[in-house]
């Protein structure tokens, strides 16, 4: 089972490279309206899909390749939203359109692909964004870098 990450941290990091001009970046081929960035975290491809206004950001959907479930493709993802940009359903129109590039990006070279998302139990706010994006059953966990009681949401996409 993949650790939980705090993909907050990426959106203010992501926020200070975008602002500073030191990122590579294109408009989404699905939604014109997103920012897209490839690279790699910990030595896996990494895609992450922005949304925002000039140069803040205010929400960001992460996919990092993981290890594969029942022999087929798995992204984890992570998400968050600028603190004052919450409560406007930023995150969860963003996923959806994050989701119409992965499945048009990875149709060249996969059927179909997993996701994955492992959040704390307690975040109730990303548990429902979650649920209605990913998965209405998600797996019981605990997380294996910090021990707490976490819910596993998968969601197998095909790319055809």
């Amino acid at each position: 089972m993949p650790s939980m990450v705090d993909p907050y941290e990426a959106l203010v990091s992501f926020q200070a490279a975008f602002a500073a001009g030191e990122l590579r970046t294109q408009p989404g081929r699905v939604h014109e309206d997103l920012i897209v960035h490839a690279d790699r975290a910990g030595g896996f491809p990494r895609l992450t899909y922005v949304m925002g206004k000039g140069e803040y950001v205010q929400a960001l959907v992460e996919f990092i390749v993981a290890e594969p479930i029942a022999g087929i493709a798995c992204f984890a993802v992570g998400y968050a939203v600028d603190e004052k940009c919450r409560r406007r359903g930023l995150a969860g129109a963003l996923l959806a359109k994050a989701i119409d590039e992965m499945r048009l990006g990875m149709r060249a070279h996969m059927p179909a692909f997993y996701l994955e998302a492992v959040v704390d139990q307690s975040n109730i706010a990303s548990n429902r964004l979650a649920r209605r994006s990913l998965s209405d059953a998600p797996i019981t966990c605990v997380d294996e870098a910090s021990g707490e009681p976490a819910y596993a949401y998968q969601r197998l996409i095909s790319t055809r």
